[in-house]
């Protein structure tokens, strides 16, 4: 097989078809043969994909809309022995897939406070375009929002946290994560209660997007969505 050939094409996949395990495995596999410079890489995409599993056991029995499988009958196989492979690789799987994948989060992408706005973007851009972990590239947008909110670009932090709350509906990270969606849910509460004093004209809707952020997020932390509210 053209190893290169197949990355490059699964890759340029992810951004239409985040959930479709057949890539991961394409992926997984060219990088496999592409050699000891790639695997490291490799073992991310395995980490990533058990610890995605791990969460959502369902998912590859799941079918698209067109009802297209989510993973093939090969890829199933392949997702059952990387299951597998991943437990027998340390005693106590799931704490070593989230420590390394939280790890990776923890030092993929970190916000220069020196930097200007205009230079952390571009840092940003650059880090989303090149990630190959959905999750990363999330987590990286959450922290990007919460950065833009504290130097008060606020409308700069609702365009961001508004597209990662439609990621978290369309997904359902609220039932997979609940501890990301809340960190979600609650800048974007922040940002609508500055948002309701700057915006005036928009204060009725602001208001009502409010009361759903707050129910979405007593339906997950009653005690988070309480704190906020006290505030």
């Amino acid at each position: 097989r053209q190893w290169e050939t197949l990355l490059t094409a699964a890759e340029s996949q992810f951004p239409s078809f985040w959930f479709w395990l057949d890539l991961q495995m394409y992926v997984h596999d060219a990088l496999d043969n592409l050699g000891l410079a790639y695997h490291s890489a490799r073992d991310a995409v395995r980490f990533e994909t058990a610890f995605f599993l791990r969460r959502m056991p369902f998912f590859p029995n799941l079918n698209s809309q067109d009802g297209t499988p989510i993973a093939s009958d090969e890829t199933r196989e392949w997702l059952t022995d990387l299951e597998s492979s991943t437990q027998q690789s340390s005693a106590g799987a799931g704490s070593t897939v989230v420590a390394v994948s939280d790890s990776a989060n923890a030092e993929a992408f970190e916000l220069n406070q020196a930097e200007s706005i205009d230079n952390v973007l571009t840092s940003a851009r650059e880090y989303l375009e090149n990630s190959r972990s959905l999750r990363d590239r999330f987590i990286a947008q959450l922290k990007l929002s919460g950065y833009l909110a504290g130097k008060k670009e606020i409308e700069l932090a609702y365009t961001y946290l508004t597209g990662l709350e439609s990621s978290m509906t369309k997904f359902g990270l609220d039932q997979w994560e609940p501890a990301l969606a809340v960190a979600v849910l609650s800048e974007l509460y922040s940002c609508l209660q500055k948002l309701i004093k700057s915006r005036k004209e928009d204060k009725e809707s602001l208001q009502q997007k409010t009361r759903e952020t707050v129910a979405r997020l007593v339906a997950i932390d009653p005690v988070k969505a309480a704190e906020l509210v006290r505030k």
